[in-house]
């Protein structure tokens, strides 16, 4: 490898002289240079009162989760299209604004600003975030925290036994909405000082899918979420020419305003009640203290973080379950008196050696101490029966990084950079102690031919693992893929390059990673990871711009498996594949400096192939797929200086088909109540029309 960049180098070298030898002519033609939107960033901002209000209408011709999935967009109606912002800025330095977006969907935002340049500045946010992720569950439950089933409800021992399930189901949508207010000021006194502070409080409230088992019976359900989260931060900062030091603090509580969920059993009682319970989300909150600092001292720029943290949980326990017939110790506390202390140091070096040379060094370390009691505590098997106590494991841990990266400047426009990293990480009541890793990498990168940029970069690393430690019922013989050993390589390249007096552009890159797990004998053995990418774009004045892309990845794995503790039998193989393709086109000026359009197409074809080979019989999974296209078209007339009427027409497909979803109804499994979901399917068109109005 060390060999290939060196023939590079020499290349890069060489096309460097050739293009010495024929130089153009650099001298500056002042006629050709386009000034009109040029724009001074430190001079004043516009004196007055400016803005700009839009109103409009977006239709969505169905519903659709995955369609609204952040947008709001996921039921077939109308919305209002509301945007805009005021500004406020007068000549004594006072500044005011407000920008609402979306303010029609549920995805809105609304920001507001005031204050003095260099003096101080209060601010106030609004925002709300939706996560739509099924449209299409069925449940057989009514109510929230206490699920119950229809009166007429027939008990059985398996869902083909229950007659009334079907006629029971009713629709429910899974999906959360996040709603937070944030508020803040700023105040900057004597030249070198400012002090600044913020809470906000967000609620989060929905559904999600969750599941329960009875004894070898289960159902899905949904889970209800509402939480609240307040933060508080709070810093102070110095600062001068030469450096800055600075104090924060920052407090964060977290809420559940339900403590269990509460559900009928479906089935016939196999031991005693026939209502279960899950516990959800404990309340908690963290409290953090961070001093940080940056200085620079004859060209060597020096950046420091040292931050201390806790975090608690104490809500009280549940007991271990309602079901009385299964006979069960006390609870050895009455609440998990969770603590976990942790550290975090950074520091960072950056400094010049010579014209050509220059360092950096980076030095990270985080360490975790859990002080929460350990318990001896008795898990319940299906809400039927216990299988003896278990011991509960708080770890803790150290991690340390060393990292140094050398940078030379070769020749004019070719850079060279080598670098290394170090980690230790330290566990504590893990089954793998240690991990020691070094990392290794070299980039080159020149612009030194005409138009051509040229990048090529090389990373290796090998992870140890301390002998595995048998203090769980794990099999031994497999390792978590994140603490085993590991030897990792990657090679990535990519060019950029302009036709010399053409207005073409030609990117291109690739990029292949390869991991093995040589300590595994059991468990993930390989990963492959392969892409490749390509772009044309095409910019023949200031008003028309066209591209086009083609990007492509490729991921394989093999994974060992046994049916006992013993040495693999069998193997899982994995391939996931995606392709992207993308179009770009924009016309703007036209009708006399009035219209501008703008086209956009996305088509992205994705797909899973996952294999298990047992005594040298192949069984394939039915392929996962994930299409999707777009096609998006956008027009902007500007009717006069400050009405402008936008409009939009946009397509999107979607198809997919997941095996683990498709074809399984609620009764399908005979020993599994499910959801109904099935996997996205749709064709939607989306048209929106909006006038804006400018004023100043």
């Amino acid at each position: 490898m060390m060999r290939i960049l060196v023939s590079i180098t020499l290349l890069l070298g060489s096309l460097q002289v050739i293009a010495y030898n024929d130089q153009p002519d650099y001298s500056p033609n002042y006629d050709k240079v386009k000034n009109e939107r040029w724009r001074c960033r430190l001079c004043p901002d516009h004196v007055g009162v400016k803005g700009e209000l839009s109103t409009g209408a977006i239709k969505v011709s169905d519903s659709e989760a995955r369609f609204g999935r952040d947008n709001g967009l996921n039921e077939d109606d109308t919305s209002l299209a509301l945007n805009g912002y005021v500004a406020l800025n007068r000549q004594d330095d006072f500044y005011a604004s407000i920008t609402a977006r979306h303010l029609g969907l549920d995805a809105r935002r609304l920001d507001a600003n005031v204050g003095k340049h260099n003096q101080y500045e209060l601010s106030a946010s609004w925002r709300e975030i939706p996560r739509n992720t099924w449209s299409s569950a069925m449940t057989p439950y009514r109510g929230r925290t206490e699920l119950t089933l229809p009166d007429n409800w027939v008990t059985g021992f398996s869902t083909s036994d229950l007659t009334v399930l079907n006629e029971s189901l009713q629709p429910i949508s899974l999906g959360t909405q996040r709603k937070r207010l944030r508020t803040g000021v700023r105040l900057k006194f004597q030249d070198y000082w400012t002090m600044s502070a913020n809470a906000s409080r967000e609620t989060r409230k929905g559904n999600r899918l969750t599941s329960s088992d009875f004894f070898n019976l289960a159902a899905e359900m949904a889970s209800p979420i509402n939480h609240e989260t307040d933060d508080l931060r709070g810093k102070i900062k110095y600062a001068r020419d030469h450096g800055l030091l600075s104090l924060e603090y920052s407090r964060s509580t977290f809420k559940n305003a339900y403590q269990a969920l509460t559900f009928q059993k479906a089935y016939d009682p196999f031991i005693g009640e026939t209502r279960g319970r899950k516990a959800l989300a404990p309340n908690n909150g963290a409290t953090a203290w961070a001093l940080s600092g940056a200085i620079r001292i004859n060209g060597v720029a020096i950046t420091g973080l040292h931050q201390r943290a806790e975090a608690k949980q104490n809500d009280s326990f549940l007991p271990y379950s309602i079901n009385t017939s299964i006979t069960m110790e006390p609870l050895p506390s009455q609440s998990l008196e969770g603590k976990v202390d942790s550290s975090r140091t950074l520091v960072t070096i950056r400094g010049v050696l010579t014209r050509r040379a220059s360092f950096d060094i980076r030095y990270h370390s985080r360490e975790r101490d859990n002080n929460t009691p350990i318990l001896s505590l008795l898990p319940i098997i299906g809400d039927a029966f216990t299988l003896g106590p278990e011991t509960s494991r708080s770890y803790s841990f150290d991690n340390d990084q060393r990292k140094m990266a050398f940078h030379y400047r070769m020749f004019s426009g070719t850079r060279l950079t080598v670098g290394l990293h170090h980690i230790e990480r330290q566990r504590t009541r893990s089954e793998i102690s240690t991990n020691e890793e070094g990392r290794q990498w070299v980039k080159i990168t020149s612009n030194t031919f005409k138009g051509l940029r040229i990048s090529l970069e090389y990373k290796d690393s090998s992870r140890d693992a301390a002998t595995l430690r048998p203090i769980t019922n794990n099999n031994p013989l497999t390792v978590r893929y994140h603490q085993a050993a590991r030897d990792r390589s990657s090679l990535k390249t990519h060019l950029d390059y302009q036709i010399p007096n053409s207005p073409v552009i030609l990117s291109a890159s690739a990029g292949r990673s390869q991991t093995d797990y040589p300590g595994s004998t059991l468990g993930l053995q390989k990963n492959d990871d392969n892409a490749w990418g390509i772009n044309v774009s095409y910019r023949p004045t200031e008003t028309f711009f066209i591209s086009a892309g083609q990007d492509a990845q490729a991921i394989d794995s093999e994974t060992y498996g046994s049916l006992s503790f013993a040495a693999r039998d069998w193997i899982y193989l994995t391939s996931d594949d995606v392709r992207t393709t993308t179009v770009r086109l924009e016309k703007n000026g036209l009708l006399e400096n009035r219209l501008d359009l703008a086209f956009n197409y996305l088509y992205s074809d994705g797909a899973g192939d996952y294999v298990t080979s047992f005594e040298n019989e192949t069984s394939p999974f039915p392929r996962l797929i994930s299409q999707h296209r777009s096609v998006d078209l956008k027009a902007k007339y500007r009717a006069s200086a400050k009405l402008a009427v936008e409009l939009r027409l946009y397509q999107e497909r979607y198809r997919s088909a997941d095996w683990a979803l498709d074809g399984v109804a609620v009764n399908t499994i005979r020993n599994l109540i499910t959801m109904g979901r099935v996997s996205p399917n749709y064709s939607i068109n989306l048209a929106s029309v909006s006038f804006t109005y400018s004023f100043d």
